[in-house]
């Protein structure tokens, strides 16, 4: 497996999770702090396995191939 694949199965996730990082840090203020830290940390976890799928599923195809 090359790293250019890797790269292409783990930057969607990569891009969801810094996209909902995002989306926290604005409504947080509107919802309260606490929310706001729960809403960016499971973003991070969204986007970590997020990225294990997407890095898993290339290695998959790769395996057919």
């Amino acid at each position: 497996m090359k790293s250019n694949d890797i790269i292409n199965g783990a930057l969607p996730g990569l891009i969801a999770g810094c996209i909902l990082y995002v989306i926290g840090g604005f409504v947080g203020p509107i919802i309260g702090p606490g929310w706001s830290d729960l809403l960016q940390g499971l973003s991070f976890f969204v986007g970590l396995v997020w990225v294990a799928i997407g890095v898993r599923r290339k290695l998959s195809v790769q395996k057919q191939i």
